[in-house]
């Protein structure tokens, strides 16, 4: 009986087979119309990516052949700004080495009255001029290692037309604080700080703040070239309207000086310098300025 069984059901499965088969058969021209339109949009699909990919390629070729002109530009430009700028650095270095020997000609030329008439006689036109203002404007500080002329006296002065000063300071910020000021400060406040230590930050930091800043303020501004210098003549300017006749400067002027900002122990510096009466705190416009006050009291 098993026999017949497994016999029954294979001759059912020929016969499913068979009418597949024939289902198909009977199907056939339709079926084969739909294959052969499917192989033809295969064709034409395949050409179109193809024509798509050449395309694509043609067009990175293009844009990497543009992208190679540009860079090249692109590194011409940057060779012709660094000439420049070479340049440019070899031109300030040139003048001012120009403006040291100028200078030191001043301090040769100032040793005495008969050397000066010589250095006079032979120096450079422009070199004789300098050494008759620093002469005239302040005499007595001829024979110093740095010269020394008022604000006023610089603003009237011909170097406020010049691109490069030669190297001086400003009278009214010469100053130096003794034993007696120092030991004024309370414990407390000085800490483990020094009369040398804080000098130190007065003739390295404070004065030359204020010298910089006077002198790039009262430039004229067709003279300057450095935009940073530009900036801060600006902002000075627009400044000098907070303290009208008061010589001051800001933390931020102390910030580029030290080129970083202010810490604990520099603050306190300052703080110490408020309190032997060579700065004083005001606030103007929500900045505040550290105002020269030394003056006022001597």
């Amino acid at each position: 009986m098993e026999d017949i069984e497994e016999q029954i059901k294979l001759i059912e499965v020929k016969i499913s087979k068979l009418n597949n088969f024939i289902a198909l058969s009977l199907r056939r021209e339709k079926v084969s119309k739909e294959l052969e339109k499917l192989v033809s949009d295969a064709i034409i699909v395949r050409d179109l990516m193809t024509k798509s990919h050449e395309l694509l390629q043609k067009e990175f070729n293009t844009l990497e052949n543009d992208y190679n002109e540009v860079m090249s530009e692109m590194r011409k430009k940057q060779m012709l700004v660094m000439n420049y700028v070479i340049k440019e650095k070899k031109r300030k270095i040139k003048e001012s080495e120009e403006e040291e020997k100028k200078v030191q000609l001043i301090l040769s030329g100032a040793k005495s009255s008969g050397s000066a008439i010589k250095a006079n006689s032979t120096a450079p036109k422009s070199a004789v001029k300098k050494i008759d203002l620093l002469a005239k404007l302040n005499p007595s500080q001829t024979l110093s290692a740095t010269p020394k002329i008022k604000i006023n006296d610089y603003k009237q002065s011909p170097m406020i037309k010049k691109k490069v000063n030669p190297i001086f300071q400003f009278e009214e910020f010469d100053v130096t604080i003794t034993q007696q000021q120092f030991d004024k400060i309370p414990k407390y406040m000085c800490g483990r700080e020094t009369l040398d230590q804080l000098n130190s930050f007065l003739e390295t930091v404070i004065i030359p703040c204020f010298n910089e800043k006077y002198q790039l303020m009262h430039k004229e501004r067709s003279c300057l070239r450095n935009l940073n210098d530009i900036e801060l003549w600006k902002l000075y300017n627009e400044q000098s309207s907070y303290l009208p006749g008061r010589s001051f400067i800001t933390p931020g002027d102390v910030t580029r000086k030290l080129n970083k900002m202010l810490d604990k122990k520099n603050q306190n510096r300052l703080i110490m310098l408020r309190h032997i009466g060579i700065l004083h705190e005001v606030r103007v416009k929500q900045t505040v300025c550290y105002v020269w006050s030394y003056n006022d009291h001597n």
